[in-house]
């Protein structure tokens, strides 16, 4: 895909089992993929039922919060997963971790 080549990921040492498999989904084949946090998933879904239960059928897509683009100077150039807590504080974890490296969601 579209530069992928130049994406690099660092994957959480501490993880376990199923948390570490979420977080993985929630940074490569959800935020990197697509270039979009996977809390829009349900926004981007919207009203469209058929492509509601397609999508949750795929291996690895993660739909709900946590997982979200890495961007310098506009340009997507990673991702960040994060899983274990509730939505709202893994979208937050990861978006601090993203800004203490100085850079934007």
């Amino acid at each position: 895909g579209r530069g992928m080549n130049r994406l690099s990921k660092i994957e959480c040492l501490l993880c376990l089992g199923r948390i570490n498999d979420i977080t993985r989904s929630k940074t490569h084949l959800s935020a990197v993929s697509f270039g979009f946090s996977t809390a829009d998933w349900l926004s981007v879904i919207g009203d469209q039922p058929q492509l509601r239960e397609g999508l949750v059928q795929r291996d690895r897509l993660v739909i709900f919060g946590g997982g979200l683009p890495i961007r310098v100077d506009g340009e997507l150039v990673g991702a960040i997963g994060v899983s274990g807590a509730s939505e709202t504080e893994d979208e937050a974890c990861a978006r601090a971790g993203i800004e203490a490296i100085g850079l934007s969601a």
